[in-house]
């Protein structure tokens, strides 16, 4: 690495960039990381960019938490240190003009996931995502409506996990990325990886476009080779005239792929019939569409000069004042999600409605959604930001309780979603749900991410004796984060025994020093 290396990485606006992910894009939060980091910034990215300029930088290895995602399954959520975060979105910001070249013939043409701005010094990269879904459905319609006989509907088995490196890194130079910042890349992603020489860490902005220009060589055979086809991240359609090509189609699609590491998920992978892969395009749309016209008439029902073939339907519904129509609303969830069957749920309708009730603060979805925590732990997120809008939390917190004593708790990252939840309250829990914190925040067997939003419970609710616990955890860390972690933690600790113990860990660190500092003066 060199001064050149360091010059090309842009610090600031990737830690403006890690901070714009951090509570919408990343799967794990560190309760007290932005506060701790932007107490001294300058001085931090100062110290970063001084270890990379004289080889001293060196990327640490990932954490994974397995996340739901339906059917019993997981994703591996990566968890990245705070200093591998900033490199890698300052690696990848570096490339994007490089990658934003290589990749402007597709986008919106055949490539319609996370569309990327040519606006290069914005913090924000991505354009509207919604736009690019409803854009990759609408115009594949369109495609059946124009008077394509079949469709293939894939997607990819474990596509971020797959990804080869080295044939990444060769698509990077390709896209003549500077041979530094390849490097620099390639030295953390084989960090990173979670078998020998593949995958990208999930739940970073940076793995979406390098997964992007990692695809962009299949788009361009697959177009060379006469085929029409648009993708959506790793979900692929093939429009053909007849079943013959289809099948030609899928197997070069299979070859493409197999050059690749990559391999198509056969579950979901069929030749369709238009009228077939219509329905499954629609998806909920015809069902959805209806809903929301009605709810607008009903808002508008005493307004003479409406008419909602005039507006847009999306639009008008963001504008909705918080009085809804709530009986179309509970109607339409009873009818969706409490009288059908498990198999029937469609999470693009439960989400809308949610959203749609908690707008409204309305609280009759309240026990289904509890009852689904145990079925639908990938809802977890969905089900939590509703429950806060609708202001029933005091109410329900012994039912969410029951749910983590039960043995349908399974999940290490629902139980942290649920107590992070709990902690961003601010409000003191009952003695159950600290009882569980407690045991989660001291089990050794825990993973990391859970302990940390354990301990803030009980650093903030408990007692003297939960501080001193806390406090003797201290010498057995070894990361800085997380000795940080423990310092805010014990903020409620009498101040002077507190500010003893503080003046003994000042030296472990910068950034124990900040926290020390932030403690101290009561900031945090």
């Amino acid at each position: 690495m060199s001064k050149e290396l360091a010059e090309l990485l842009d610090l600031e606006l990737a830690w403006k960039r890690v901070k714009l992910d951090i509570p919408h894009h990343v799967f794990i939060k560190n309760p007290f990381e932005v506060q701790l980091l932007e107490a001294d910034l300058t001085g931090y990215l100062d110290d970063l960019s001084a270890r990379i300029r004289n080889d001293e930088y060196h990327p640490k290895p990932t954490y994974i938490c397995n996340v739901p995602k339906g059917d019993g399954l997981v994703r591996p959520g990566s968890i990245l240190s705070v200093d591998d975060r900033i490199v890698f979105y300052a690696c990848v910001g570096a490339c994007m003009p490089n990658i934003y070249e290589t990749l402007k013939w597709s986008q919106g043409i055949v490539d319609f996931s996370y569309e990327i701005s040519n606006e290069f010094e914005n913090a924000k990269w991505l354009e509207n995502l919604f736009i690019g879904w409803d854009k990759f459905r609408t115009m594949s319609l369109q495609k059946i409506k124009n008077g394509i006989s079949y469709i293939i509907t894939t997607d990819i088995s474990n596509y971020y996990e797959s990804i080869n490196i080295t044939t990444l890194m060769s698509d990077l130079k390709n896209a003549h990325t500077d041979d530094d910042i390849v490097n620099l890349l390639n030295s953390c992603l084989d960090r990173w990886a979670q078998s020998m020489g593949r995958g990208i860490p999930q739940g970073y902005a940076p793995s979406d476009f390098l997964g992007k220009l990692y695809f962009n060589s299949v788009d361009l055979n697959l177009r060379a080779m006469g085929y029409d086809h648009f993708r959506y991240v790793d979900d692929i359609r093939i429009f053909c005239k007849d079943e013959v090509e289809a099948k030609k189609a899928l197997v070069d699609l299979t070859e493409l792929l197999r050059k690749r590491g990559l391999s198509l998920q056969s579950a979901k992978t069929k030749i369709h019939k238009s009228d077939e892969a219509q329905i499954i395009i629609d998806g909920i749309q015809p069902v959805l569409q209806p809903i929301k016209k009605n709810l607008i008439k009903a808002f508008y029902i005493d307004n003479p000069y409406f008419s909602v073939a005039r507006v847009d339907v999306d639009e008008s519904l963001e504008q909705m004042e918080a009085d809804r129509p709530i009986e179309l609303l509970e109607q339409a969830f009873q009818e969706h999600f409490i009288d059908t069957k498990e198999e029937d749920f469609d999470k693009t309708l439960f989400h809308f409605l949610l959203n749609q009730l908690g707008k409204s603060k309305n609280d009759s979805a309240v026990v289904h959604c509890l009852k689904l925590l145990k079925t639908r732990p990938e809802e977890t997120k969905y089900i939590l930001k509703y429950l806060q809008s609708t202001d029933v939390i005091n109410q329900i917190e012994d039912l969410v309780v029951e749910f983590l004593q039960s043995a349908h708790a399974v999940y290490p990252y629902q139980n942290y979603q649920i107590l992070e939840w709990f902690g961003e309250r601010n409000q003191k829990p009952s003695e159950d749900l600290l009882e569980i914190a407690r045991q989660m925040a001291f089990d050794k067997s825990q993973p990391k991410y859970l302990k940390v939003v354990s301990r803030k419970l009980v650093g903030e609710f408990g007692t003297s004796a939960d501080l001193e616990r806390l406090e003797s955890l201290y010498s057995e860390l070894d990361d800085e984060i997380e000795k940080c972690d423990i310092i805010c933690c014990l903020k409620n600790m009498e101040a002077i025994r507190r500010n003893s113990f503080l003046e003994s860990a000042q030296h472990d660190g910068e950034l124990v020093q900040i926290a020390s500092d932030l403690v101290k003066n009561g900031v945090i």
